[in-house]
């Protein structure tokens, strides 16, 4: 059969508007409808970008936080609130939570990691108005970090784990052995826990012998599950903390999904078919398989990229289509055969534009067609036309649209949506980043000078708001696989997990093209997150945090006509609070910046009988964030790995999840752990135990004398003579039997109890700013003689390039020698994203000579 075919070129919204009047109305519906759905989703998207990937307690955490526009990717001013918490990766025990004020959609700041947390993996988050609502499923806007208490510990481990799998026994047996210098240690304390889908199981213990080995066995009810152990070691105040992750036993049983191209399989034309091939929990698995008709081979298929793939095939009526597995007999069937339809795929894709072909079944009739691409809800193009012919052969312009994802769908004449095609365009339309140092290598503590451009895909300067941090190789973390671009542009994009998304940015890549294709046919299909089959399923979604802190006060004696709002480091001054209608306030940006160290104080002013039974309630944007997110599913970038035997190594400086104390004590709570009480509460309680205490110790010795009436005040742990029964002592006989000498205590308060005694309420504010230390040796030349142990050398949340894209950065090395990695990231006010990476060889001045 010979097909006419008929060549179109999409064009843009306004132009068609003018080419077709008569469909206008059509045209707009297409537009407005999209837009209308999009909003759904929450306008705004984060991304955090750290100082570096592992991080010993005591340390500095740093962190840039970037607030898009979740439709056009450009900074954002529409929140101002960043609210960030650091949690333990399983536990999820909360660690330490912060409010960043954000200028102009960017935010920086910092975290201390105090010396009392647990070496592990944990994750910092972060939420705005804008981007956390209370329908989402997933939760992807974090990034993944690991503690250590040193990255050179003088106790080395080495574990390794061997699995028993029978009817009547299924055991995991743990080999844990030490050495200090290579020597074995004797005596040393494991304590081993076990994690079955990120549930807490069990803890046991046991020390090692002589040899430096000890050996711990867990009994498994299902082995067919995720698994992880966490260790700890612990030998003369050294402490080592390992994870191993055992994933779950093949079992045989993986599974392949098809997905034709367009959405259908329809019979006599040439269809396009992407499948992706799993076994348990998600785990890609590399296919070579055979395309059977009726049980004959046709044709042969296998996997190229994470178990995905693709194949041709024109399906006949009345034929049945499977695919063998390998070498097994395992078939799987293809999706149902649609003996008529319309099928839409990709031909080619070259520098200008993205080509499409249709063709349907000569029994569906001639009818107008509206085609529509959209990228993250905005549509870009559209076009109406006829279709009368079988096929139909269009060019989508890739210079109309922005980088990103691009839903291609055709609709009927009745707007129905008949096919749609997922396709990733212009990779290039990004921030080029180029990094010159000033030497290739350099000396310790000498001068580094960054000369840094950015330039758009034409190579013209653009103004950028860049990241830039450097730091010690060591200090990378092996399993973190997202920057700006990954995503940004992916991995925000598909719901689920998705295989190293740094891989389809990485222009070393040369496959990522086609496996980026291949990733949005199969894993794409119905899970991207602006499809319209998926926010035609999607209900508006509700703020559940605000940028302020909004109150309201209630009383019974009537109600204080204004607040004041003050720090303890300012006592004699304070900034009142306007109450805007009869109970309610809300709290100001200025006012959340008085609270350089954490918390301001809210205080009723008024007479003493209205303050006294005035009730305030604020709001609590933390518990918000605790209480929804709980609802989702915390979703991490899958590694890819090939399959490891039963015996793994752990590396004796790469620690892993929490101890045994956080796991019996503070595990599996949300709580924030290690709360020091601030100065000013110390002194409230100073206060309430003393003023507010009528004990006193008599001239007689007795505590609360009624002979003696008065006295001095008792000293706390001073004992003190008293009756057993607590009734008032008087001079005169007593049995010693009936009275105790006892170690005095005062009344013990929780900053609740005081603020309620003092009327009065705390609120956290926006966290101080920090400046990152950097040295200037020829400024202050005398502290060259200070051993300098930096492994950061340079963190700079706001570098800004000039109108020629330039800018300069100066820094100086450390005294730690050798590799250095450096990464800058960004963006600019039009949405472009830009990341690279760069390294610097640091050596001893004899090596370089």
């Amino acid at each position: 059969m010979v097909l006419a075919i008929r060549r179109i070129t999409v064009l843009l919204f306004w132009c068609l508007l003018a080419s077709f009047a008569y469909s206008q109305e059509n045209i707009s519906r297409v537009a407005l409808w999209t837009d209308s759905l999009s909003k759904k989703q929450p306008q705004q998207l984060v991304y955090l970008q750290l100082s570096k990937g592992v991080y010993e307690t005591g340390e500095d955490l740093w962190f840039k936080g970037y607030i898009m526009n979740a439709r056009y990717n450009e900074p954002s001013a529409a929140d101002t609130t960043l609210y960030i918490q650091l949690r333990h990766a399983l536990s999820n025990q909360l660690i330490r939570q912060e409010k960043i004020l954000i200028h102009n959609g960017f935010a920086d700041g910092h975290l201390i990691i105090r010396e009392d947390v647990s070496p592990g993996d944990y994750i910092l988050m972060a939420f705005t108005a804008g981007s956390f609502l209370n329908d989402q499923e997933e939760f992807k806007a974090f990034r993944k970090l690991r503690i250590m208490k040193r990255i050179n510990p003088k106790l080395a481990v080495n574990a390794s784990v061997k699995r028993i799998n029978t009817e009547d026994k299924k055991e995991i047996e743990l080999t844990v052995g030490t050495s200090s210098n290579k020597l074995p240690v004797k005596g040393a304390d494991v304590l081993a826990s076990i994690f079955v889908d990120r549930i807490y199981q069990k803890t046991i213990q046991a020390v090692t012998g002589a040899d430096g080995y000890a050996t711990l066995k867990f009994r498994i009810d299902d082995p067919f599950k995720n698994t992880f152990l966490d260790i700890k070691t612990s030998y003369q105040k050294e402490d080592i903390s390992n994870m191993i992750t055992l994933p779950a036993i093949a079992n045989d049983n993986f599974s392949i999904k098809f997905f034709p191209e367009g959405g259908h399989l329809v019979a006599e034309q040439v269809n396009v078919v992407a499948f992706k091939v799993s076994k348990q929990y998600g785990k890609p698995y590399d296919l070579n398989g055979i395309l059977l008709e009726n049980g004959k081979p046709i044709d042969s298929i296998k996997s190229t990229y994470g178990g995905m793939g693709k194949f041709n095939f024109v399906p006949r009526t009345g034929k049945v289509y499977a695919v063998k597995m390998g070498h097994s007999e395992i078939l799987q069937q293809l999706p149902e055969i649609h003996k008529t339809g319309i099928v839409l795929k990709v031909l080619r894709q070259n520098e200008k534009a993205v080509v499409f072909l249709v063709t349907k079944s000569n029994s569906i009739p001639d009818q107008d067609i509206i085609i529509s691409a959209q990228v993250r809800g905005t549509v870009y193009a559209l076009y109406k036309g006829e279709m009368r012919n079988d096929t139909l052969l269009f060019n989508l312009p890739k210079d109309k649209f922005p980088q990103g994802i691009v839903e291609v769908t055709l609709y009927n004449s009745a707007m129905i949506p008949l096919v749609e095609r997922l396709v990733y365009v212009n990779f290039d339309q990004k921030i080029n980043i180029s990094v010159e140092p000033s030497q290739s290598v350099y000396d310790r503590k000498d001068k580094v000078v960054l000369n840094i451009r950015a330039s758009n895909e034409k190579g013209e300067p653009v103004i950028a708001h860049l990241g830039l941090s450097v730091y010690d190789d060591l200090y990378k973390n092996q399993e973190d696989f997202l920057n700006i671009i990954s995503y940004t542009q992916l991995y925000s994009q598909i719901r689920g997990e998705i295989i190293n998304p740094d891989y389809f940015f990485d222009e070393n890549n040369k496959n990522r093209a086609q496996s980026m294709d291949l990733l949005l046919m199969t894993q794409g299909w119905r899970k991207y997150i602006w499809g319209k089959h998926d926010l035609l399923k999607t209900t508006k979604g509700q703020k559940i945090i605000s940028d302020q802190v909004e109150g309201t006060m209630s009383g019974k004696s009537g109600l204080p006509k204004m607040l004041l709002a003050f720090t303890p480091e300012k006592m004699g001054f304070g900034d009142p609070i306007q109450i805007s209608s009869p109970g309610k306030f809300k709290i100001s940006k200025e006012q959340m910046l008085l609270a350089n160290q954490g918390y301001f104080y809210i205080k009723p002013l008024g007479s003493d009988e209205i303050v006294k039974k005035t009730k305030i309630v604020l709001s609590d944007p933390f518990g918000a964030i605790d209480s929804i997110l709980g609802q989702k599913k915390v979703v991490y970038p899958l590694i890819a790995r090939k399959d490891k035997t039963d015996t793994l190594k752990v590396l004796p400086n790469i620690p892993g999840l929490i101890t045994l104390d956080e796991v019996v004590i503070n595990g599996r709570g949300t709580g924030a752990v290690n709360l020091q009480r601030d100065k000013y509460m110390a002194k409230l309680d100073s206060t309430a135990r003393f003023s507010g205490n009528s004990d006193f110790v008599g001239t007689c010795g007795w505590l609360n004398c009624g002979s003696c009436g008065s006295g001095s005040k008792p000293v706390e742990g001073g004992a003190y003579t008293q009756y057993k029964d607590g009734r008032v002592p008087w001079h005169g006989s007593f049995k010693n039997s009936d009275v105790i000498k006892k170690a005095y205590e005062y009344p013990k308060y929780t900053d609740e109890d005081l603020l309620k005694m003092f009327n009065m309420h705390r609120v956290q504010g926006y966290v101080a700013g920090k400046v990152f230390y950097s040295p200037d040796y020829e400024r202050k030349p005398e502290e060259k003689n200070i051993f300098d142990f930096r492994n950061t050398l340079i963190w700079n949340p706001e570098v800004i390039t000039n109108e020629k894209g330039e800018a300069k950065i100066t820094f100086y090395c450390s005294d730690i020698s050798g590799k250095f990695i450096g990464n800058i990231e960004g963006l600019d006010v039009t949405g472009r994203l830009g990341q690279v990476n760069f390294n610097l060889m640091v050596k001893d001045g004899k090596e370089i000579k």
